[in-house]
């Protein structure tokens, strides 16, 4: 293991590690890692090939991944075990013309590394791809707070521009109390702290107003797709709202 770093603010562990299969990482998948004994699965947020890293964010949410935060706030966590990567995406990418990504807190990770491959220049070119959007929600700030995170989705979204793909990130704090657009905070500031909103997303708005804007400008030929990860209930109201708009969708759901 490269590194293990315990954000507060967040509660999740950032790990780094050092394997010699990086490059064979590809977009959404996962990894078995082994910290005492048994083996869980952990979505690969970003794949570093020059490198040889492969990175992870663990939230803690369960008896398993607290004790993963206790160990890393102690920096005793060691690995003993990686097996991976492992998984696919059930919906290809190379013949989107608009993708949507929908994460729910720390849903993000399999998207988050979409993101990046989509935005990496050394990867095959998608070339109908125009537009990429990702809608992330989150209770509070904290997920913000994760540097390592925000830089990699707010470095995605400037190559895809770079690219002329236009990509958009939205990102909907839920826990404070709803105002109007976006506002200011007096926490720290994050590499994408221009694109919070307070409140939650109006799901049914959002993919029709995408599909609309595909149509106007590929016709009947424009595909959507989307790629949802987070809690059930906002998988099914994103999830509900794809469908009527003539969306393909694949989805994902963890927690331990």
């Amino acid at each position: 293991m490269q590194s293990a770093t315990y954000n507060d603010a967040a509660d999740v562990t950032t790990l780094e590690v050092a394997v010699n299969n990086a490059a064979d990482a590809g977009p959404g998948q996962y990894a078995f890692l082994s910290f005492s004994g048994i083996g869980h699965p952990f979505s690969i947020s970003h794949s570093d090939a020059s490198r040889g890293i492969l990175t992870f964010h663990i939230k803690a949410v369960g008896p398993y991944t607290r004790g993963i935060a206790k160990l890393a706030r102690e920096g005793k966590l060691t690995l003993s075990l990686f097996i991976g990567p492992y998984g696919s995406l059930t919906v290809p990418l190379d013949n989107c013309s608009t993708i949507i990504l929908v994460a729910g807190g720390i849903g993000i990770t399999p998207l988050a590394s979409i993101l990046s491959f989509l935005a990496d220049p050394s990867t095959k070119r998608h070339p109908l791809l125009r537009r990429v959007l990702l809608v992330w929600t989150m209770r509070g700030r904290g997920l913000l707070q994760v540097p390592k995170l925000t830089q990699q989705l707010a470095d995605a979204q400037h190559q895809l521009g770079a690219a002329c793909i236009q990509a958009e990130v939205q990102i909907f704090v839920t826990g404070r109390t709803k105002t109007e657009g976006r506002e200011m905070t007096t926490e720290a500031p994050s590499a994408l702290s221009s694109c919070e909103i307070s409140g939650r997303p109006d799901f049914d708005s959002i993919f029709a107003a995408e599909k609309d804007a595909a149509i106007e400008k590929g016709g009947k030929n424009a595909t959507l797709a989307a790629y949802i990860c987070g809690p059930p209930p906002m998988m099914k109201a994103s999830s509900v709202a794809a469908s009527a708009n003539n969306c393909v969708i694949h989805s994902e759901v963890f927690g331990f």
